[in-house]
């Protein structure tokens, strides 16, 4: 909950870095404190859909603010987490250019990528996932934030046919009551596994949103 108070410290400044004190801006500390109380402690029969969202919920969410970079290459230190250095692997959980970099998490039954990519998500993969479980995780967040701002959906839901059955794409946008900041959520799943992952979920806010938005609307984008 410590985190929490971190955020809503700097959610009280304007875009402008004076301090305030309005409805609005406490209701924004209030829908992002309630949005970690949910998501923290997802329930999964699957252990991969359970280490993804609990990884997602303890590391990006309370990170989209920044320094992002620097909140999450701590936490990756403390855990001795290796880097992905593979020119293939970096490409497929980063993406293009030289900035962002990917992380394993191999436990007894799962194998997770936690990463910054260059455009700026912070993004968490599995290997394995049941796309059922991930699909109502992420439409719990945007049900539970859609109460508190505008949620949009800035591309349409993608439904794609692959050699692991269907690939689901969905993007949304949520806008704080104050408008100063936007949070880029992105969400795309497998039917089955055996591809570099099964599903991923992946967060930005702020400019980084905009640009992820831009990014993610490429052809062959992700």
């Amino acid at each position: 909950m410590n985190g929490n108070r971190g955020w809503c410290s700097w959610r009280a400044k304007s875009a402008t870095g004076h301090e305030t004190s309005n409805r609005k801006s406490m209701t924004w500390c209030k829908c992002l404190a309630l949005l970690c109380l949910f998501a923290i402690n997802p329930v999964w029969a699957d252990p991969g859909a359970s280490v993804m969202t609990q990884l997602f919920s303890k590391v990006c969410l309370p990170d989209t603010r920044p320094p992002a970079w620097m909140r999450v290459a701590v936490w990756v230190l403390q855990q001795h987490l290796p880097e992905i250095t593979n020119p293939k692997a970096r490409k497929v959980y980063v993406g293009e250019g030289p900035n962002g970099k990917a992380w394993w998490l191999r436990g007894k039954d799962t194998e997770t990528v936690l990463a910054l990519r260059s455009e700026g998500m912070c993004a968490v993969y599995a290997g394995s996932a049941d796309p059922v479980a991930l699909d109502n995780y992420f439409d719990g967040i945007m049900k539970d934030l859609s109460k508190k701002g505008p949620v949009t959906t800035p591309l349409p839901d993608r439904y794609t046919p692959s050699a692991y059955g269907m690939r689901v794409r969905k993007a949304r946008v949520f806008t704080s009551p104050d408008k100063h900041t936007d949070i880029f959520f992105l969400l795309i799943t497998d039917e089955r596994p055996g591809g570099p992952y099964q599903g991923t979920l992946q967060v930005s806010m702020g400019a980084d949103a905009s640009k992820t938005r831009s990014s993610t609307s490429a052809p062959g984008a992700l």
